[in-house]
């Protein structure tokens, strides 16, 4: 699972002591759960916890069944529509969302609500009648107390077809448009819908990098964990299975959202986020010489400043769950983070710092 990398680099913000430096947390697909535990102050033990400890052992959870199993695909992609049962989708997300978030390894609700009165966490998702990034917040009226937030996350992570086939239907920044909630572009076969609620999937099809959500709240400033290595090509779904054959499973009554994906809209966005990314990191969050004089810069031009993996470290699958390689995940995305933002003359590198850490 590659949000490891990324859950590393938010232990490494968390240990440099700069996470109040950030007035706003967004977080799509896994970035969510990332998101969520840094606003909750969560340290490098419940990183640890979280990710090699919990999501390795679900079969010790639910009765020796794994929350994530690619062979569960054969019922999807049978020729007769299967009768969907809980056990039935590639990703069981009540597992990570419901038994880790919420009764292994909860997320401190009481630390989550003071700190998001003054840091919000935005939970992004996909919107099915908005066709576009949808922002799930308090503000928002999109959750209130911790199982709200865990349906938030959910929907962020859910992987259409891979994670089931039935949308997760949550109010958010669309309802404010109620123009936008697109209900004709759907088939005739969704008969109807709650006002002002949608159904969301997956942040991936229209957002997979939050930024631009980050820069329509009115941020100047963003800073962009990345899990993905530079330099290396952009990863590509096998053969178009997902696009052509798993997401339809679920998106069929929602032409425009499936048509997107089956053009490979989504991959698109992804390229094109990596390009202006790497553009902007070259400028760096301000100028060297405002830097130098401890001063914001006066310029109105928002800033971009993206932190990855280098091109000569591994690629976390997506579908990784040995405790050794998420341990990898973890470590290479502290380890990156905390070199690029903490103090240059600070004694310790990130690698000894990981070491003391893990």
């Amino acid at each position: 699972l590659r949000g490891s990398v990324t859950a590393g680099m938010a232990c490494a913000i968390n240990d440099l002591g700069v996470a109040d430096a950030f007035d706003l947390v967004l977080g799509s697909s896994a970035g969510s759960i990332v998101g969520s535990y840094l606003v909750a102050r969560a340290d490098h033990r419940t990183t640890y916890q979280f990710f090699c400890n919990y999501l390795t052992t679900s079969k010790n959870h639910l009765n020796g069944t794994s929350w994530l199993d690619i062979s569960r695909l054969t019922k999807l992609l049978s020729p007769i529509r299967p009768d969907f049962s809980p056990k039935s989708p590639v990703m069981l997300l009540e597992y990570p969302m419901k038994h880790i978030m919420q009764e292994l390894l909860p997320l401190n609700w009481t630390v989550f609500e003071r700190n998001n009165k003054h840091q919000p966490m935005k939970v992004i998702a996909s919107g099915l009648f908005s066709q576009g990034p949808v922002i799930l917040g308090t503000e928002e009226d999109s959750f209130n107390d911790l199982s709200s937030l865990c349906d938030c996350i959910k929907a962020s992570c859910m992987l259409p077809g891979i994670a089931g086939i039935q949308p997760i239907w949550i109010k958010g920044s669309s309802s404010r448009d109620p123009e936008n909630l697109k209900q004709g572009e759907v088939s005739d076969s969704l008969a109807s819908f709650v006002p002002e609620v949608e159904p969301l999937v997956d942040a991936l099809v229209y957002e997979p990098i939050p930024y631009r959500s980050a820069l329509s709240s009115g941020c100047s400033h963003v800073l962009v964990l990345r899990s993905y290595p530079d330099g290396n090509l952009m990863p590509k779904s096998l053969l178009g299975i997902f696009e052509r054959l798993i997401a339809p499973k679920c998106l069929d009554p929602f032409p425009k959202v499936k048509k997107h994906l089956h053009d490979a809209g989504h991959s698109i966005i992804y390229a094109k986020d990596i390009l202006l990314l790497n553009q902007q990191a070259s400028k760096g969050l301000v100028s060297n010489q405002a830097a130098d004089e401890g001063r914001q810069e006066e310029e109105t031009d928002p800033r971009l400043f993206a932190i990855a993996p280098l091109d000569v470290d591994d690629v976390i699958s997506q579908l990784a769950l040995d405790r050794n390689v998420l341990l990898a995940g973890i470590l290479q995305g502290f380890v990156r983070a905390y070199d690029i933002l903490g103090d240059p003359s600070r004694s310790l590198t990130g690698a000894e710092r990981a070491i003391d850490l893990f």
